[in-house]
């Protein structure tokens, strides 16, 4: 990939607001100023959203690495890298900065098609302190100033989450927060001063990034209350328990008219009743959402 040629093609689809469509192989021209990029990689083992927001700031939501077959998904463009590597390519190749840097990365919840999944096949990180798959595989190339997920720093609800895979994770939390600077924070919900614009949030009033939801805390629409949607865990029987998904993180980001809402694979208002915005839609798409 370079800078001189982008191209849409089946690696993701793209819808911008405000501009029209463009369709596949035709040219995307680069962000601007004012402009927030939504883009749906499909890598076809797993979610990987990348934003670049209004002043130039940078989320990474999901880097997703699943070692199951996705039923109906093909590895694209194709299986010659990894999951992580291709996203990584991506966001070198659409990032404003020519030196890549994610000023934001985000996990939704702690599955191989959201986070990547790194078996005895995967291999060793540089350093040798952890194995290579998704988030893992995309830090290896794109460095990332804070990760925001939803277990951090004890990663034991609704249970202790100690699987070799969550193992490897922790592995690599640890030494990119010892040897190279990245923070690591928990999801609060309610809050809309977590993710935010770093290089010009003055400019920008209109655009909002709104924690709605994690571990089953929701944001109830007024100020930065929440309310747990979850019964004590105490009262429950093992197998009513929430499940991951369910513990997911939900976010919205607001830009103008725009209203963006990314969280669970199926969110519904029975679901999450208070969340204001909370819809049912695809998160295939890629949106351009600009100035009027």
């Amino acid at each position: 990939m370079t800078q001189t040629k982008r191209y849409l093609t089946p690696f993701f689809l793209a819808l911008f607001l405000s501009i029209g469509i463009t369709v596949a192989g035709e040219p995307l021209t680069p962000w601007s100023a004012g402009y927030l990029d939504i883009h749906h990689i499909s890598t076809g083992k797993g979610n990987a959203t990348f934003f670049v927001f209004p002043d130039g700031t940078t989320l990474l939501i999901d880097a997703g690495a699943a070692t199951l077959p996705i039923p109906y998904a093909e590895a694209r463009p194709n299986d010659s890298l990894r999951p992580g590597e291709w996203i990584a390519r991506y966001i070198e190749h659409f990032h404003p900065q020519e030196n890549a840097i994610l000023d934001y990365a985000l996990l939704t919840h702690f599955h191989g098609d959201h986070m990547g999944f790194a078996d005895e096949s995967a291999p060793q990180s540089r350093s040798g302190a952890y194995r290579l798959a998704g988030i893992t595989d995309v830090a290896e190339q794109v460095p990332i100033r804070t990760l925001i997920d939803r277990g951090w720093a004890d990663y034991n609800y609704p249970v202790p989450l100690g699987d070799d895979n969550m193992k490897n994770y922790r592995s690599f939390l640890d030494f990119q927060t010892h040897q190279k600077g990245m923070k690591v924070e928990q999801l609060s919900p309610g809050s809309k001063d977590q993710i935010v614009l770093r290089i010009d949030r003055e400019r920008y009033p209109a655009f909002e990034v709104r924690n709605l939801a994690a571990n089953g805390v929701v944001w109830t629409g007024v100020g930065t209350e929440t309310r747990n949607h979850f019964p004590p865990l105490e009262s429950l029987p093992s197998k009513d328990r929430p499940s991951e998904n369910m513990c997911s993180i939900a976010l919205r980001v607001s830009y103008g008219k725009l209203d963006y809402y990314t969280g669970l694979s199926r969110p519904t208002r029975r679901l999450y009743p208070a969340v204001p915005g909370a819809y049912q839609g695809s998160h295939r798409t890629t949106r351009r959402a600009g100035p009027e």
